[in-house]
């Protein structure tokens, strides 16, 4: 999951005149960066985005199951939840929410899709 970078050094080490201690093989591991888990972006598409709070969600993928969407508003607290009916393409009204920036989770058993959308 870690983009890692290796290097072996070796080094001498001089405690005390005139004896020597060896040190070799050590090796250093830095962390580079962190690789991405990217799910499929194009699995979940919402538009109009931003919306005035009247918005569709696409789903590009065929789901075996009834799924979960939830939003939630920037503090966390949850607005909005529905179950679908395996329906490609979902309508959702939270117009009579505050303008700001919300975000969309779609639940699907083990995998979950999140993306924000924007009410004006």
């Amino acid at each position: 999951m870690f983009n890692t970078c290796s290097l072996r050094y070796t080094y001498i080490i001089n405690p005390k005149a005139g004896s020597i201690l060896w040190i070799d093989d050590v090796s250093v591991t830095q962390t580079t960066g962190i690789e991405q888990l990217l799910e499929d972006e194009n699995s979940l598409s919402i538009f109009p985005n931003p919306s005035n709070g009247v918005f569709s969600i696409n789903q590009q993928a065929n789901f075996n199951k009834p799924q979960t969407i939830e939003i939630y508003n920037l503090l966390g607290d949850k607005i909005y939840t529905s179950t679908t009916n395996k329906t490609k393409v979902n309508n959702i009204n939270i117009s009579d929410s505050p303008k700001g920036i919300y975000f969309v989770k779609l639940i699907d058993g083990e995998k979950t899709s999140t993306k924000k959308i924007i009410v004006q």
